[in-house]
């Protein structure tokens, strides 16, 4: 009798901290992910600004945005795979951090033409917003998986919605120079979150073959999955939605 009651008090126990694990992963995941996205968007009300400061065009500065477009399509390809082969403790503080000397160094671009490649850089780190989702997918169990993904996704919506509004309010207080820097400043702080929070273990994902071979496999599993084909046409309507708005 007593060691039935030890036994459901320590599962009680185990339980509640599972719970709060659950919490803070999902917490630091959004915040990452989020503040990531936020990055590549909080640019766009500068652009006068960064046009009258290098004395260039309109059109010039316009290819900041295509810049971060290109890397983030680039590397979601070849980056997001990863994260079904690494732990995430490991893999998701690590973009966060990097990606907060991009526009620290964009802070300090002396030419519009080295604004425009730092930006790439931004896309390319900014990736860690889908790679958290898969981490979710994984990590978080399975009761409360739908709603933690949920949660992440509206993280990536508020990062992307809100960035603006900031990027413009900080750029008026501070400059655009800045708002990079006070963005770079947020970006160790996520990034330092994830790793304490998240688990530094391997997760077991089943994947055992390489990572050429993976990647090899994306366009089949494209061609005989409709789930994921659909999930991709949603994902390419999501952020073409964003960059409209």
């Amino acid at each position: 009798m007593i060691r039935r009651r030890k036994k459901k008090q320590q599962d009680t126990s185990n339980h509640g901290n599972r719970a709060i694990t659950t919490v803070l992963a999902t917490t630091a995941l959004t915040l990452a992910s989020g503040t990531s996205l936020a990055t590549q968007y909080a640019v766009q009300p500068t652009l006068g600004s960064i046009a009258a400061d290098f004395d260039v065009s309109a059109f010039v500065t316009g290819q900041i945005i295509t810049a971060v477009m290109a890397g983030y399509l680039i590397v979601l390809v070849l980056l997001v795979p990863l994260a079904d082969r690494f732990s995430s403790g490991r893999l998701v503080p690590i973009q966060p951090t990097g990606l907060a000397i991009v526009p620290a160094a964009a802070a300090s671009a002396p030419t519009a033409g080295v604004l425009i490649g730092v930006f790439g850089l931004v896309g390319v780190a900014s990736t860690v917003a889908a790679e958290a989702v898969s981490v979710v997918g994984r990590f978080i169990p399975l009761e409360v998986r739908g709603n933690r993904v949920g949660i992440v996704h509206a993280g990536n919506s508020a990062g992307i919605l809100l960035s603006r509004f900031v990027g413009g309010a900080l750029t008026s207080l501070l400059g655009w120079r800045g708002m990079l820097a006070c963005f770079a400043t947020l970006l160790v702080a996520t990034g330092m979150l994830c790793a304490i929070v998240l688990p530094r273990h391997q997760e077991q994902t089943g994947n055992k073959g390489s990572y050429f071979a993976t990647l090899r496999a994306l366009p089949r599993l494209l061609r005989i999955s409709p789930a994921l084909r659909l999930a991709s046409a949603t994902g390419m309507l999501w952020v073409s939605a964003f960059n409209l708005v």
